[in-house]
């Protein structure tokens, strides 16, 4: 550097010098650079030469790098000085004033500042206020991403990462904030530089995601990188890479808890609905949301039951039951697995085809996960709709209960009703969407009936699963209708065998007179839209139940006639006990 000062070699003139030249992102690498101002004559004359030459010699023998070393003997008092004073020769002059501004200079400042800062890590606590002032006078009027503006970002970066595991990181991870109020313009331009910093802030310290001042932070960066497809792979990585680490840790070491589990869900979350991501790590995010979906009951067991009585008295709620075992889960369902499920609901409507249906291979995964075997019937109702019993709500209610509010399979099923203007392929893919839909929610019901079917309210939703099947069927497509038609044979069967539908005992005026039972209702639901339904089903029993070889062999027929046959004809020819 000096032979080319002094003129030993040729020298590029200081204009191509200046297209070459971008600042360096080491710390301390420009001190010599910003004596090179954009303010010199494109001719330099010898004594413009000899000068900077001189300049240069100055530099090396005051041995700055030393001298930033040695701050760390300064007093307080002086500390406080240095740093004004390279803060004040930084500022961006004001538009009344004259002054040219030297964006090298401001450049050269600021990495000493940030040297200086992290040499005095242990007085940090009373140079911070001053540091962030300066961060945030540089962000906060950026409208495009400048070398200063780079360099100031990158320089923050790097300060949270390596203080970040201080007493004070993490008041230094909130300072992050500034990033988030960048200008649209600069954080398009920066989204790698932002995320990849992110990143290895998480990788060096990623207790930071317990505290509940840091992980905002850190999470909001996360999830804006979304909207850019390089830097979402980036950031994906770093966070799926936590949680799988997470895992592996004892359930009261681990940084997914109570508090944060729905902060880092929705990040994941975001990953799978983003445009800006590529389908297959849509995929990766939807798998991961998976496995944070299967870590709940870890997290509800970390709840103390004091939490969960006082929030059911805030919330209105049913008193829990005196078993803390059900109240706990109870809870747990109602707080966390519910709007889980509902996130990955809400996935399931996304346009693009393979991110949707893989959305619903995981909701059934999670829906027919053991950790719901023995879920409680109320949160088995509200998988459907809502938590408690569709007859405790009155006729106006019930719509906007099975169509909306804590609900997953229902209002999925209505919003895939709705007609969409698409062209031929999408509309196909519309209809394959449609089937396992519907196919999903047969599975689930018949997976949950068990646990409700002595409850209030089973009828209720069985009459509601069929109002779907029907209107599924009268879409006007043989395929999506072959489908829900088998699937509603299947379900009969199985309700059958496990005789949750069998026909009533009361026979002729004395049927008439009983209440309707779940075996009329059925019938006389499916007789309205698919009648062949009933021939089939009795066609299947026969030949997996044959009758007794005392009994006629007109069994079957005759139980068929009895839901179509007026009670006169009941009456006529009464069934053999």
């Amino acid at each position: 550097m000096h032979q080319q000062v002094a003129g030993e070699q040729p020298s590029p003139s200081p204009a191509a010098r200046r297209q070459k030249q971008k600042p360096s992102s080491g710390l301390l690498s420009s001190f010599t650079s910003v004596w090179f101002s954009d303010n010199t004559p494109d001719e330099p004359s010898a004594e413009d030469l000899e000068a900077e030459k001189e300049t240069v010699q100055c530099i090396n023998q005051c041995n700055l790098r030393a001298i930033i070393l040695d701050t760390k003997n300064l007093q307080a008092d002086s500390l406080i000085y240095l740093l004004k004073a390279l803060i004040l020769a930084s500022v961006r002059p004001k538009e009344k004033e004259a002054v040219p501004f030297d964006e090298k200079l401001a450049i050269f400042c600021l990495d000493l500042v940030t040297a200086i800062t992290y040499l005095n890590q242990e007085r940090i606590i009373f140079l911070w206020v001053l540091v962030y002032e300066h961060f945030a006078g540089l962000l906060g009027g950026a409208t495009s991403a400048t070398f200063l503006t780079e360099r100031a970002v990158s320089n923050l970066l790097f300060l949270c990462q390596k203080l970040g595991g201080s007493d004070f990181g993490e008041q230094l991870i909130k300072s992050l904030q500034l990033l988030l109020k960048l200008n649209p313009a600069v954080t398009a331009s920066l989204a790698d530089l932002i995320t990849t910093g992110t990143s290895r802030i998480l990788h060096a310290h990623p207790r930071l995601l317990r505290s509940p001042v840091a992980w905002p932070t850190l999470l909001s960066l996360i999830r804006f990188s979304t909207d850019y497809p390089n830097s979402s792979i980036v950031a994906f990585k770093a966070l799926n890479g936590l949680i799988l680490a997470d895992k592996a840790l004892a359930p009261e070491q681990r940084l997914i808890i109570t508090d944060n589990f729905f902060s880092v869900f929705n990040t994941i979350k975001a990953f799978a609905r983003s445009k800006a991501c590529p389908p297959s790590l849509a995929i990766e995010a939807m798998e991961c949301l998976y496995s944070l979906f299967c870590r709940l009951p870890d997290v509800v067991e970390l709840v103390p039951m004091a939490t969960i009585h006082e929030e059911s008295k805030h919330t209105g709620a049913t008193p829990p039951p005196a078993n803390e075992a059900e109240a706990r889960a109870l809870w747990g369902w109602s707080r966390y697995w519910v709007p889980a499920l509902q996130d990955v609901g809400e996935i399931c409507k996304e346009p693009r085809l393979e991110v949707r249906h893989y959305a619903i291979v995981i909701l059934q995964r999670a829906l027919l996960s053991p950790a719901l075997a023995r879920a409680p019937p109320q949160a088995c109702f509200s998988c459907f709709h809502q938590a408690r019993p569709l007859s405790s709500a009155s006729a106006r209610e019930r719509e906007g209960l099975t169509t909306g509010g804590r609900a997953v399979i229902f209002p999925l099923l209505k919003e895939l009703l709705v007609p969409r203007p698409t062209a031929r392929a999408e509309a196909a893919a519309l209809e394959e969407t449609r089937q396992r839909a519907s196919a999903l929610a047969s599975k689930i019901f018949l997976q949950y009936m068990s646990n409700i079917m002595g409850s209030d309210g089973f009828e209720d939703l069985w009459m509601l699963l069929l109002d779907y099947t029907e209107q599924y069927m009268n879409t006007n497509s043989e395929l999506l209708a072959e489908a829900v038609t088998e699937s509603l044979k299947n379900t009969l069967l199985v309700m059958s065998a496990s005789n949750v539908l069998q026909p009533s005992q009361g026979h002729g005026q004395q049927q008439q007179q009983q209440e309707e039972g779940i075996w009329e209702k059925t019938w006389r639901k499916i007789d309205a839209f698919c009648p062949s339904v009933k021939h089939e089903f009795h066609t299947v029993l026969a030949k997996t139940n044959p009758p007794p070889d005392a009994a006629p062999a007109s069994t079957a027929s005759s139980s068929v006639g009895e839901v179509t046959a007026t009670p006169q004809q009941s009456a006529e020819h009464p069934q053999q006990p």
